[in-house]
Protein backbone atom coordinates (compact mmCIF):
# COMPACT_ATOMS: atom_id res chain seq x y z
CA UNK A 1 0.00 0.00 0.00
CA UNK A 2 1.20 3.59 -1.23
CA UNK A 3 2.68 5.89 1.95
CA UNK A 4 1.23 8.47 -0.19
CA UNK A 5 -3.01 9.44 0.76
CA UNK A 6 -3.87 10.90 -2.85
CA UNK A 7 -5.57 14.56 -2.15
CA UNK A 8 -8.93 13.78 -3.64
CA UNK A 9 -10.23 17.02 -2.37
CA UNK A 10 -8.23 19.31 -4.52
CA UNK A 11 -8.59 20.14 -7.74
CA UNK A 12 -5.05 21.05 -9.00
CA UNK A 13 -2.23 19.24 -7.13
CA UNK A 14 1.24 20.20 -7.14
CA UNK A 15 4.55 18.51 -6.61
CA UNK A 16 5.69 21.40 -4.62
CA UNK A 17 2.86 20.91 -2.07
CA UNK A 18 3.56 17.05 -1.41
CA UNK A 19 7.36 17.91 -1.14
CA UNK A 20 6.38 19.96 1.96
CA UNK A 21 4.24 17.83 2.99
CA UNK A 22 6.31 14.55 3.10
CA UNK A 23 9.74 16.31 3.29
CA UNK A 24 12.96 14.01 2.31
CA UNK A 25 10.45 10.84 2.44
CA UNK A 26 8.55 12.87 -0.94
CA UNK A 27 9.19 10.44 -3.81
CA UNK A 28 8.45 12.50 -7.45
CA UNK A 29 7.33 9.15 -9.00
CA UNK A 30 4.29 9.16 -7.30
CA UNK A 31 2.81 11.61 -9.87
CA UNK A 32 4.01 9.49 -12.91
CA UNK A 33 1.95 6.25 -11.13
CA UNK A 34 -1.08 8.66 -10.32
CA UNK A 35 -1.17 9.77 -13.99
CA UNK A 36 -1.00 5.88 -15.20
CA UNK A 37 -4.03 5.00 -12.87
CA UNK A 38 -5.94 7.84 -14.33
CA UNK A 39 -6.36 10.29 -11.39
CA UNK A 40 -4.45 13.21 -12.54
CA UNK A 41 -3.79 15.31 -15.72
CA UNK A 42 -0.59 17.30 -16.22
CA UNK A 43 -1.93 20.83 -16.99
CA UNK A 44 2.26 22.18 -17.15
CA UNK A 45 5.65 21.54 -15.31
CA UNK A 46 4.82 21.91 -11.64
CA UNK A 47 1.01 21.76 -11.94
CA UNK A 48 -1.39 18.57 -12.12
CA UNK A 49 -5.29 18.46 -12.03
CA UNK A 50 -7.44 15.71 -9.95
CA UNK A 51 -9.47 13.53 -12.96
CA UNK A 52 -12.19 13.10 -10.52
CA UNK A 53 -13.36 17.21 -10.73
CA UNK A 54 -15.29 17.53 -14.46
CA UNK A 55 -14.67 20.02 -17.05
CA UNK A 56 -18.71 21.45 -16.94
CA UNK A 57 -17.71 24.05 -20.07
CA UNK A 58 -15.10 27.08 -20.72
CA UNK A 59 -15.49 28.40 -16.95
CA UNK A 60 -13.80 25.51 -15.72
CA UNK A 61 -10.99 26.30 -18.48
CA UNK A 62 -10.59 29.94 -16.59
CA UNK A 63 -10.19 28.37 -13.39
CA UNK A 64 -7.05 26.36 -14.70
CA UNK A 65 -5.95 28.95 -16.67
CA UNK A 66 -5.56 30.81 -13.46
CA UNK A 67 -3.64 28.52 -11.75
CA UNK A 68 -1.10 27.76 -15.07
CA UNK A 69 0.30 30.92 -15.46
CA UNK A 70 -0.08 34.04 -12.23
CA UNK A 71 -0.74 36.56 -12.20
CA UNK A 72 -3.45 36.42 -15.00
CA UNK A 73 -7.14 37.48 -15.94
CA UNK A 74 -9.18 36.18 -18.49
CA UNK A 75 -9.73 38.75 -21.53
CA UNK A 76 -9.06 38.99 -25.04
CA UNK A 77 -10.85 36.91 -26.77
CA UNK A 78 -12.44 34.54 -24.27
CA UNK A 79 -14.17 37.37 -22.60
CA UNK A 80 -15.50 38.36 -25.82
CA UNK A 81 -17.27 35.39 -25.57
CA UNK A 82 -18.02 34.71 -22.67
CA UNK A 83 -19.78 38.26 -22.66
CA UNK A 84 -21.75 37.66 -25.97
CA UNK A 85 -19.80 40.12 -27.89
CA UNK A 86 -18.79 37.48 -30.67
CA UNK A 87 -21.24 35.12 -32.11
CA UNK A 88 -18.04 32.17 -33.28
CA UNK A 89 -16.78 29.88 -30.57
CA UNK A 90 -13.01 30.09 -29.32
CA UNK A 91 -10.81 27.62 -29.50
CA UNK A 92 -8.42 28.37 -27.15
CA UNK A 93 -8.98 30.26 -23.61
CA UNK A 94 -7.05 33.81 -23.67
CA UNK A 95 -5.71 35.71 -20.63
CA UNK A 96 -3.52 38.50 -19.98
CA UNK A 97 -0.48 39.05 -17.86
CA UNK A 98 2.24 40.36 -16.28
CA UNK A 99 4.31 38.07 -17.47
CA UNK A 100 6.20 36.34 -21.21
CA UNK A 101 3.56 35.84 -23.57
CA UNK A 102 3.21 31.90 -23.22
CA UNK A 103 1.01 29.13 -24.74
CA UNK A 104 0.37 25.76 -23.22
CA UNK A 105 -1.03 22.77 -24.76
CA UNK A 106 -2.42 19.96 -22.59
CA UNK A 107 -6.07 17.99 -22.63
CA UNK A 108 -8.06 20.73 -21.76
CA UNK A 109 -6.94 22.35 -24.70
CA UNK A 110 -4.96 25.63 -25.76
CA UNK A 111 -4.39 28.55 -22.78
CA UNK A 112 -2.51 31.46 -24.83
CA UNK A 113 -1.49 34.45 -22.33
CA UNK A 114 -0.15 37.79 -24.13
CA UNK A 115 2.07 40.39 -21.88
CA UNK A 116 0.83 44.03 -20.28
CA UNK A 117 2.75 45.93 -18.67
CA UNK A 118 2.24 46.02 -14.86
CA UNK A 119 0.55 49.57 -15.12
CA UNK A 120 -2.05 48.04 -17.09
CA UNK A 121 -2.75 45.07 -15.12
CA UNK A 122 -6.13 46.55 -13.83
CA UNK A 123 -9.75 46.45 -14.74
CA UNK A 124 -10.83 42.56 -14.11
CA UNK A 125 -12.74 40.87 -10.99
CA UNK A 126 -12.60 37.72 -9.29
CA UNK A 127 -15.73 35.24 -9.60
CA UNK A 128 -16.08 32.25 -7.46
CA UNK A 129 -16.84 28.95 -9.00
CA UNK A 130 -17.62 25.39 -7.41
CA UNK A 131 -14.91 25.73 -4.75
CA UNK A 132 -12.57 27.39 -6.70
CA UNK A 133 -12.20 31.00 -8.65
CA UNK A 134 -11.21 33.16 -11.57
CA UNK A 135 -10.09 36.42 -12.86
CA UNK A 136 -11.89 37.93 -15.64
CA UNK A 137 -11.85 41.16 -17.25
CA UNK A 138 -14.69 43.51 -16.98
CA UNK A 139 -16.77 43.97 -20.33
CA UNK A 140 -14.84 47.44 -20.66
CA UNK A 141 -11.42 46.15 -19.88
CA UNK A 142 -12.00 43.28 -22.19
CA UNK A 143 -12.48 45.73 -25.31
CA UNK A 144 -9.40 48.09 -24.09
CA UNK A 145 -7.12 45.05 -24.10
CA UNK A 146 -8.80 43.88 -27.29
CA UNK A 147 -8.02 47.01 -28.82
CA UNK A 148 -4.12 48.24 -27.26
CA UNK A 149 -3.21 44.55 -28.56
CA UNK A 150 -4.34 44.57 -32.18
CA UNK A 151 -2.78 46.97 -33.94
CA UNK A 152 -5.77 46.12 -36.88
CA UNK A 153 -8.48 47.71 -34.48
CA UNK A 154 -8.61 50.97 -36.32
CA UNK A 155 -9.58 49.58 -39.54
CA UNK A 156 -13.52 49.27 -40.14
CA UNK A 157 -13.30 46.61 -42.44
CA UNK A 158 -11.51 44.14 -39.91
CA UNK A 159 -13.74 45.66 -37.50
CA UNK A 160 -16.53 44.81 -39.35
CA UNK A 161 -15.30 40.95 -40.19
CA UNK A 162 -15.06 40.75 -36.23
CA UNK A 163 -18.84 40.63 -36.56
CA UNK A 164 -19.54 42.20 -32.79
CA UNK A 165 -22.66 42.27 -31.49
CA UNK A 166 -23.80 46.16 -31.13
CA UNK A 167 -26.52 45.30 -29.49
CA UNK A 168 -25.47 43.21 -26.31
CA UNK A 169 -22.64 45.83 -25.99
CA UNK A 170 -25.17 48.22 -26.09
CA UNK A 171 -26.74 46.48 -23.30
CA UNK A 172 -23.75 45.38 -21.26
CA UNK A 173 -20.81 48.52 -21.69
CA UNK A 174 -20.57 51.30 -20.01
CA UNK A 175 -19.51 53.22 -23.19
CA UNK A 176 -18.64 56.30 -20.68
CA UNK A 177 -16.71 54.25 -19.05
CA UNK A 178 -14.67 52.35 -21.44
CA UNK A 179 -13.76 55.95 -22.92
CA UNK A 180 -12.23 56.84 -19.84
CA UNK A 181 -10.19 53.97 -19.62
CA UNK A 182 -9.06 54.74 -22.82
CA UNK A 183 -7.92 58.16 -21.75
CA UNK A 184 -6.63 56.49 -18.47
CA UNK A 185 -3.97 54.68 -20.63
CA UNK A 186 -2.42 58.09 -22.61
CA UNK A 187 -2.02 56.79 -25.45
CA UNK A 188 -4.13 58.59 -28.81
CA UNK A 189 -3.62 55.45 -30.93
CA UNK A 190 -5.68 53.90 -28.23
CA UNK A 191 -8.21 56.63 -28.01
CA UNK A 192 -8.41 56.78 -31.56
CA UNK A 193 -9.25 52.98 -31.89
CA UNK A 194 -12.16 53.03 -29.31
CA UNK A 195 -13.63 55.91 -31.20
CA UNK A 196 -13.52 53.40 -34.48
CA UNK A 197 -15.10 50.88 -33.01
CA UNK A 198 -17.65 53.40 -31.70
CA UNK A 199 -18.24 54.80 -35.17
CA UNK A 200 -18.45 51.73 -37.23
CA UNK A 201 -21.06 50.05 -34.71
CA UNK A 202 -23.05 53.42 -33.79
CA UNK A 203 -22.22 52.74 -29.94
Amino acid sequence: MSKYVFPAEKTFIRPVDLRKRYGENYDPNIFKRWQQEGKIEKLRNGLYRNTADPIRGDVDRFVAAGRMYEPSYISMHSALRYYNFIPEMVYATTSITTQKTKTFHNKLGRFCYQTLKPELFWGYKTIAWHGGYFNLATPEKTLLDFAYLNPWFSDPDWLLEMRFDPEEMMMTLDMGLLVSYAKAVKSQTLIDRITALRETYTL
